[in-house]
């Protein structure tokens, strides 16, 4: 059986967006149990900077779901582009074991 997998997910939201960040990202964490992420936090540090942090059941979760949080053409995910600096594909992403 694998292990479960923490991924973390950081980036910068766009000065201005803060308001429409924060509705967009309730909407996306409410669709995350579809993709089987068993648990998720937000965390704010200074200034812009977000870091999320999913639990996911396998690898294979966490390459799936990278994949598609940095897709901007996904229909739910790619909902952030224009609201993080460098848009989605700029999102750093990584796992812990």
């Amino acid at each position: 059986m694998e292990q479960k997998l923490v991924m973390m997910l950081q980036y910068e939201v766009c000065e201005n967006f803060f308001a429409t960040y924060h509705k967009t990202i309730s909407h996306i964490f409410s669709s995350l149990s579809y993709y089987d992420v068993l648990e998720n936090e937000l965390f704010h540090y200074e200034g812009e900077t977000y870091v999320e942090k999913l639990i996911v059941p396998t690898e294979s979760h966490y390459l799936s779901l990278k994949k598609l949080r940095t897709s901007k053409d996904h229909e739910i995910f790619g909902q952030l582009d224009p609201l993080i600096k460098g848009g989605v594909e700029n999102m750093r992403i990584f796992a812990i074991k």
